[in-house]
């Protein structure tokens, strides 16, 4: 067997990570080192959805990140869509949609009702929907 046989054998012997797996940790690098304008072009290539909206809404690009978000809820409708629209719109609606499709047990979704409550400087219902959320998510009390 000649030398050059070898190395051949040699070089399949090691995994390489897909491209995309290493655009992905590269983007996530990027937006964990504060860069989340070039990670969202990474992102973005990726289809990365979730990661477009969070680097969106970091970027301060609401009105980007509502429509993406409703293009995704009109897909595919979930829980944590409706928490981050309501997160990013500040609407009470999006909050209590994740709520009833969660059958009520979304700690996030009652979070956000009860900021929104203690925005509104209603106390009584902040302290209702925060006791309820550290009720469904002790570790986050």
């Amino acid at each position: 067997m000649s030398p050059e046989a070898a190395d051949d054998d040699v070089l399949f012997m090691f995994r390489l990570a897909p491209q995309w797996e290493s655009r992905l940790a590269y983007a996530t690098a990027l937006f964990s080192l504060g860069r989340p304008d070039e990670a969202l072009a990474e992102y973005t290539r990726l289809g990365e959805t979730m990661e477009v909206i969070k680097c969106l809404s970091i970027l301060q690009r609401t009105e980007e990140c509502v429509t993406l978000i409703k293009a995704e809820l009109a897909r595919a409708p979930s829980v944590e869509l409706w928490c981050v629209f309501g997160e990013v719109a500040d609407d009470a609606v999006a909050y209590t949609t994740a709520l009833d499709l969660s059958g009520g047990k979304s700690a996030r979704a009652q979070r956000g009702l009860g900021r929104l409550a203690m925005r509104a400087k209603d106390w009584p219902n902040a302290v209702t929907f925060l006791l309820a959320a550290t009720a469904a998510e002790p570790l986050h009390s």
